[in-house]
Parts: structure tokens; sequence; C-alpha cells
């Protein structure tokens, strides 16, 4: 009742008003709420559409992120397929190029013409030049499909850079040129890096050095500037243009007038700079025209945390030295690392100099380069001992010293082999124990030439070609090598050479790639009869035209102690031994 009277209030209210403006208010109302429905049908309307044409971009979006991910698939399948099929093209073209550069060796081995020897040199340098367009290619396009990757390992780094140097030493003594190396003795002696890869670089770099330089030398120094490791690789050379010291780490790029002439592809520098940005650091370069080159490449400095300093190890030496050396690099590392030890040096470049230096001050150690020859060197030793020395080095190249003669008939008391380790310097001085003990014999000048002397090699190679010239090898290095033609036969002549009236083997040089019975498979099993029988582990190579990272990998840990790609390089081979045989055999 309330209600109602309420209504009829209200409605009287109104009606005072009279009914015109009543019906237009409500008229605005309506068309006010017409209005706004209208416009958010529209909105709905345009929303609908935005929903719609989101899930039409979502599906757009989820079809080209699938069509991306079917292009990458068939991208990773294109790489798969390319490293298979490289990897498959090395090998071929390896193991005929194994037998064209071994029997051009063999072929500089036996009595030519001058015509002749030209034409097996020849040979020699196109396979090599072709091998080396084939390594470098196939890292190169490794790099481009980003399968390099950077593995840190304690590296030990004077061992690395003075072997790298080694392997480079023929080729530079062949030019007489000199190659040397100094590592910073206050640095420690594992670093944490990526060795093989290192390996690559410096090799590059210090072979490109050797290659352009005619005169003088080559000479690789390893410091510490702050963060990083400086590994600075100096040359004699020619010299760079400025204008091409940027254009030289391009892929393809060469030098002015250093084109195929030398062997060079181009790829070298490029693949290195590569490697170096890779691991951290960068590669770059100075030169001056008729002067020289040095390419600097910096990596960081990781220390091993279970490393020691490469410090001496024992207490300073007491001796004042004089050494006499012609080249550029070889005398002055010397110089720093006797100072090093403790000693005071002088090194001059010339008999008089060194003549003076003499009668200047009495020295206690004489060092004195072959490559002045044995009349000066006589001379050298002559006036020092008159001046009171007693104690005389000799620096010597296998080149040098088939001229020179017996170090001790020229009255030295020792002999270094160029390039010099510092290892090797310091034993010499600090292991001195006077003048009748230490004369060079002639049973250790024979141990130089012969680091196979009284040892027998089993060979397992199914390849004809590559037998021989294995075999060769090691007969010129001194050894006696025995052929298996397949790994069931390589095993056999293993079991038997273990039996009561064998004769035992001292290595074994074992192709990957053989009928019945792989260089894998062989090792392996060997391995696990050696473990039966409590056995010493019989040292072996692992011989494969393939190259990459992971057929080393496979190699070593099949049970294998080292690995060598093919062709069979004599220098390699030798570094090799030296790992696996530190100490040589006496001739029987």
């Amino acid at each position: 009742m309330a209600g109602e009277t309420k209504k009829t209030g209200v409605m009287s209210y109104l009606s005072s008003f009279g009914s015109t403006p009543l019906i237009y208010a409500l008229g605005a109302v309506a068309t006010l709420l017409a209005l706004a429905a209208v416009a958010l049908l529209r909105d709905l309307h345009r929303l609908r559409a935005r929903l719609e044409d989101s899930t039409a971009t979502q599906a757009r979006m989820a079809a080209e992120l699938e069509s991306v991910g079917q292009m990458h698939a068939r991208i990773e399948a294109a790489n798969v397929a390319k490293s298979r099929f490289l990897a498959t093209v090395s090998h071929e073209i390896r193991t005929p190029l194994n037998g064209v550069l071994g029997m051009a060796d063999l072929m500089l081995d036996t009595p030519l013409s001058p015509e002749q020897t030209s034409y097996a040199r020849a040979i020699k340098t196109s396979g090599e030049a072709l091998l080396t367009l084939i390594e470098e290619i196939l890292d190169f396009s490794r790099i481009e499909a980003g399968k390099l990757e950077v593995q840190l390992q304690p590296v030990a780094l004077a061992p690395l850079v003075e072997g790298m140097i080694e392997l480079l030493a023929p080729r530079a003594q062949g030019k007489n040129i000199e190659i040397a190396a100094l590592i910073d003795p206050s640095l420690p002696h594992d670093v944490l890096t990526d060795g093989s890869r290192l390996r690559q670089i410096l090799t590059n770099l210090a072979g490109n050095a050797v290659k352009f330089t005619e005169a003088g030398g080559v000479g690789v120094r390893v410091a510490r500037d702050g963060r990083f490791l400086r590994f600075i690789v100096s040359d004699t050379g020619t010299g760079i243009p400025a204008n091409r010291l940027d254009a030289i780490f391009e892929e393809f790029e060469q030098v002015d007038g250093q084109g195929s002439d030398t062997g060079g592809t181009g790829l070298g520098l490029a693949i290195s700079r590569r490697l170096a940005r890779l691991m951290g650091g960068d590669i770059s370069v100075e030169s001056v025209i008729g002067i020289g080159s040095a390419f600097i490449l910096t990596l960081p400095f990781r220390p091993s945390s279970s490393t020691l300093p490469s410090k001496p190890q024992s207490e300073v030496v007491d001796l004042d030295a004089v050494i006499l050396a012609a080249g550029p690099y070889q005398g002055e590392y010397l110089g720093e690392m006797l100072r090093a030890m403790g000693g005071r040096c002088r090194v001059v470049a010339t008999p008089e100099a060194g003549l003076a230096a003499l009668a200047e001050q009495p020295a206690t150690l004489l060092i004195v380069d072959a490559a002045f020859g044995q009349d000066i060197a006589r001379q050298m030793v002559h006036a020092s001992q008159q001046a009171g020395c007693r104690r005389h080095i000799v620096l010597l190249s296998p080149y040098e010293r088939r001229s020179f003669g017996a170090p001790g008939d020229a009255g030295f008391d020792r002999y270094l082999v160029k390039p010099v380790r510092r290892r090797s310097l310091e034993v010499q001085v600090r292991d001195w124990q006077g003048e009748d003990a230490a004369l060079v014999t002639r049973a250790e000048e024979a141990s130089l030439g012969e680091p196979l002397a009284g040892r027998r090699i089993l060979i397992a190679e199914d390849n004809d070609i590559n037998a021989l010239l294995a075999g060769r090898l090691i007969e010129r290095l001194g050894g006696r090598a025995v052929r298996a033609s397949t790994g069931q036969e390589a095993l056999t002549r293993l079991e038997a050479s273990c039996q009561p009236g064998g004769t035992a083997f001292d290595a074994l040089l074992c192709d990957v790639r053989m009928p019945d019975l792989d260089g894998l498979a062989v090792i392996r099993q060997w391995r696990r009869r050696e473990a039966e029988r409590a056995a010493p582990a019989l040292p072996a190579i692992a011989l494969t035209a393939n190259a990459f990272a992971e057929d080393r990998e496979a190699c070593l840990e099949a049970g294998f102690d080292e690995f060598m790609s093919k062709p069979l390089d004599r220098e390699r081979f030798i570094a090799c031994l030296a790992r696996l045989f530190p100490r040589a055999r006496a001739v029987a």
C-alpha cells in the first residue's frame, strides 16, 4: 500500500511538468542507450576481428616456425652430409697422395742427376701444396658450419711451442735460415687452452714466416701481457705493404707477389684469425717493408690450478758466457735463457767480436753456432782455452752435423741441437760434470740420426705402397720393420712375439682402415690381452687418412698412444717417436 502511494506521488510530481519534456527526456535516454549499444557492438566487432587476425597471425607464425624448423633440419642434414662427404673425399685423396709424397722422398734418397732431383722436388712440393689445400678447406668448412668447439684443457706451454718449432726446423734450415723460440721462464708450466688449435695457429703463422723469409730467420716469443698471453711470430722477410695488412686475413687473399709460386692458398691466416677469436683472442700484424713482419696472437691467460711456475729447478748458475751466433734470434734467445738462470752473457754476431769479448773479459762458457764452420769454431775454442775457458758447446742442426764432423774433434765438450729447447740448455749447463765426463761420443751422435736404432716395429697396413713407405722410413731411422697385411695378421704376429722364443716388438704402427679387422678393433683386443697378462702396454701409433678431431679422439679412446694423419711425415713421425721413446736405446 505504501509502495503504491509512493509510485502515485512520483507520477504526480512528473506530470506537474507536463508530458512533452518527459517524452523528450525518455527519448534522449533511449537515443543515448542506442548509441552506446551501437558503439559496444562496433567495439565487439572490432575485437572479434582482432581476435580473428591474431588467430590467423598465430597460425601463420606456427606455419612459419614449422617451416623454419624443417629448413633447419634440412640444413643440419646437409651439413652432416657435407662433413661426411669431405671426410670421405679427404681420406680417398690422402691415400694416393701419401704414395706420391712418400715415393718422392724415397726417390730423393737415391742417386739422381740434377735434372731428376729438380723433378722429384717439384713432385714433392706440388704434393705438399695439395695436402695443405685439403687441410685448409676441411678446416674452413668446419668453421663455416659451426662444428669447431674450443676445449679448454691444461697444456704444457713450452713443449707445445718448442715442439712446433722443431717440426718446422728442417724446412727453415733447408733454406739456410734459422728458427728459434723463447718462452718467458716466469710463465707457469701449464695453461688452460685448446692445445690442438693453438698448435694449428702457431704452425700456420710460423710456417708462413719460414715460407716468405729468404735470409735471417724466424723467432717465436711467448710472454704474458696482463690478462693475456702474447705469442709474437717475427721474421726478417720482405715485409707486407701497409695497405694489405688487413686484407691478408680475408679468405683467399694473399700479399701481392706471394701467390701460387709459394704454394699459398689464402686460407691459412683467415682460419687462424677465426680460431683465435673462437678462443677469446685475436691476431694482428705489424710489418715494415725490407725489414720483416711480426704476427701477434693474443689469447686469454688462464693458468691451470694444478700448475707450478716454469722456473729453474735449482739454484742460480755462476757463469759468464760468450755466445757467437750470426742469426737474429737464436743467440739472443739463448742469452735471455742464461740470464734467467742467473748467469751473465754476452752475445756477439761475428768471430772478430767473439775474440774481442774473450780477450776483454774471461768467460767460463763459450757457445758457438756451427753455421760459422769448423775452422772458425776451432779458432774460437783455442782462443777461449787460452783465456782460461774450460766449457764449450756447439750449436748444430742436422744439416750442419754432416759437414761439421764430430764436435769433440773441434774441441767442444757438448752440443745442443738447433732450435734449442730451454730445458736442454738447463740440463747441459746445470749438470756439467767436467771435461772428461762430458765429451760427446760417436754413439751419441749416431743416436741423433737413428732414433729407432735397435727397435723392432710392427706395421699393420693393407696398402702395399703405404706399407713400403712406412717400412723404408723406419729403416732409415735405424729400426727394423715387420709388416702385417690385415688386422687379424697383426694380432697373430703380436701374439707370437709374446710366446717363448718370440722376438718382442717395440711399437705398433697401425692403419685404422683394414680388411677383416680395423685398427680400432685391433688395439682394443690387444689392450685386453695385455690387461689379462698384466703386461706392459705396447706403444701404438694410429695411422689414418681421416684428419678430423673426432677421428683422433676415437683412436686415443680405443687405446692408441699417438695419432698420425697420412701422408706419414718424417719430422712429425720423429717427434712422435720422441714422445713414445724418451730415452734412445743404444745400437745393439
